[in-house]
Parts: structure tokens; sequence; C-alpha cells
């Protein structure tokens, strides 16, 4: 059973912080991500894309300020995959770590990482990365590296997050956490 709250998610009785709330917990997202709006629209494009994933997707039930986004997706499989659809080794699953004591859910996993965002391009999202990264290993997926693709209505742009400095971060904050906690 999965309880989920802002903080983190509660699973068979045991506490996960979420990558997020420890991405502000350290300082790391700006206050400008709290915008409500550009969330939920986010929040809804991942929706979109898992059902597009999962070939649950009823395209005539997606609102219409999701069709260019969706076709952008679709564009990005095709150019990196070079088919119409990828049989992805994870979709929007939750990993945890007991090593750590947090968890994260990357948003899709075949070899790489990749993240789906809507927004603009920002440093952080390179630790967020590095912490699935961690994630990743600790459940026995194996993954070569990171990378953000940047949707929009007219296109995408694919951002790699690979810098060692990433995973550097990522685990001090881990270290420092598990120090704090005893």
């Amino acid at each position: 059973m999965i309880i989920e709250s802002p903080e983190g998610y509660t699973v068979d009785g045991k506490f996960y912080r979420r990558v997020s709330s420890l991405l502000k917990e350290y300082g790391l997202i700006p206050a400008y991500r709290e915008d409500g709006n550009a969330l939920e629209f986010g929040h809804n494009f991942h929706k979109v894309t898992e059902y597009f994933d999962r070939d649950t997707l009823d395209v005539n039930s997606v609102d219409p300020a999701f069709i260019p986004y969706l076709e952008q997706y679709q564009r990005f499989i095709r150019d990196e995959f070079s088919v119409d659809k990828v049989i992805w080794d994870t979709i929007e699953n939750l990993l945890t770590s007991d090593v750590y004591g947090y968890a994260g859910t990357p948003d899709r996993i075949l070899h790489n990482i990749y993240d789906i965002k809507t927004g603009a391009p920002a440093d952080w999202v390179g630790v967020q990365l590095a912490f699935y990264k961690i994630l990743a290993r600790n459940n026995g997926i194996k993954v070569k590296g990171c990378y953000a693709i940047y949707f929009t209505a007219t296109g995408y742009k694919p951002q790699a997050y690979n810098n060692t400095i990433y995973m550097t971060v990522a685990q001090s904050i881990l270290n420092i956490k598990n120090y704090k906690e005893g």
C-alpha cells in the first residue's frame, strides 16, 4: 500500500522522502517553481504521455491544449528511437531506497533516464536526475545517462545532465540527510 504526501511516500508502513522535497529543503528548487498552473499543466502532460506509452490514451478525450505537445512527444520518439512506440523499461514507476530513505518516480527509463519537462531548462534538474539514477542503481536498474526533454507546442529540446557534479551534489545531500537523521 502506497500513501502519497507532499513530503514523501509511505510504502508498506515505511516513510520515504520525495526527491522534490529534498531539492526544496536543500534550496535547489527556486520559489518560482511553485507556480500552480505550470505544475498542473506539466502534471497533466505527464499523464497524457503516460497513457500514450501504455497504449491507453483516448486521443479524443485529450484537452486540445495538449495535442501539439503530444505531437512533439511522438516526434521525439520517432527522432530518438526510429519507431512510433517505445517499449520502456519503466514508465512513471515509483522507486524507493531503503539505504537512503527516499523515493522518486523517474518518468521513463530505457538504458537512460528521460525526464519530461514543459518548463524552461534549469540546472537543478541535473540533481533531480542524479537522485533518480541513484534510485535506479539501488533497484538493480542499469542506466547510462540522464536526459530532460523540454517540450513546447512547437518543438522539443533534449538536454543531457551527465556532468559528475550532479551525482556529487545528490550523493552529498543524501549523506547529510542520513547524518542528520542518525
